[in-house]
């Protein structure tokens, strides 16, 4: 599995805004909107970046905890489609960076769930697909990378349940991510995966961005999960919660804690699982 690095110019200070954002269930038009929105206030607060949440678009239809009736043609895009070019024209008003939650993707005959990166002057510029897709395994294909960004930090991003997988945090830091950015699941089975966050901040001595929302349809909101901001020690310093948009400002102006030693390790480690992993392959082959 590959790491790709997408890069842009680095200075010492990034200032990111994650959309903590209400999700109204199949009201496209409705959530492209309230995002323009966070883009402007973004803006206005000087930060570079802004972090959208899981389904952003159109909520989180696939789910079984919502009874959603919605036009399949509605549910899947293209990129270039509505929502990318939406998005392009929102980065290109108001001069930064958007990178979100996935989105369902169609491309060719196949589906993924995919998050985009999308940058002034360049548009679409990089996309990641969600590589554990167990239980949408009939529907959804799996993604078969993971990005490495540098949009003045080093950054690497993971979408649900790939967070469950310990070593696809560690691949990113060992290929130089300080920031981890997590889109989490919004459902209501997910606040139990709280400590999986922090967790992967402290195994990793990396900061993560756990970003959470709200869904709703109409006035009525059915669900909640907190947006947690981590630092390299496994500490939350931060946590949004609650049924009201927020928009939380977050400065990356420091180091990660682990040291060259600690990473060593970790790819001394890796690489005996790797050479135990094909050894165990080749066996069940025989």
């Amino acid at each position: 599995m590959g790491v790709p690095k997408v890069m842009t110019s680095s200075d010492s200070k990034i200032v990111l805004a994650v959309a903590h954002m209400r999700i109204e269930l199949g009201n496209k038009k409705r959530n492209l909107e309230r995002l323009r929105s966070f883009a402007k206030t973004a803006h206005e607060s000087g930060a570079k970046i802004l972090v959208l949440p899981s389904f952003f678009n159109i909520g989180p239809v696939l789910s079984d905890s919502y009874r959603v009736r919605i036009s399949r043609k509605s549910m899947i895009e293209t990129v270039p489609g509505i929502t990318a070019d939406y998005l392009c024209s929102v980065v290109e008003e108001y001069g930064l960076y958007i990178v979100t939650g996935p989105i369902i993707e169609r491309q060719g005959s196949r589906y993924y769930l995919t998050s985009l990166v999308v940058a002034p002057l360049r548009g679409v510029m990089f996309k990641y697909r969600k590589i554990f897709v167990d239980r949408d395994k009939d529907f959804l294909s799996p993604g078969r990378e993971l990005p490495l960004l540098n949009l003045g930090f080093s950054m690497g991003m993971l979408i649900e349940e790939d967070i469950l997988i310990p070593e696809l945090a560690t691949m990113l830091v060992l290929n130089g991510a300080r920031l981890l950015i997590v889109f989490q699941k919004l459902e209501r089975e997910w606040l139990k995966f709280r400590h999986v966050l922090i967790t992967r901040a402290l195994e990793n001595h990396v900061k993560v961005i756990g970003v959470g929302g709200i869904i709703s349809r109409g006035d009525e909101d059915f669900l909640e999960i907190p947006t947690l901001i981590i630092n390299d020690e496994g500490v939350v310093v931060d946590e949004v919660k609650g049924f009201e948009d927020r928009l939380s400002i977050v400065e990356i102006n420091s180091p990660s804690s682990a040291t060259e030693y600690f990473l060593e390790i970790k790819r001394m480690i890796l690489k005996r699982f790797l050479r135990n992993l094909r050894s165990i392959l080749r066996e069940g082959r025989g």
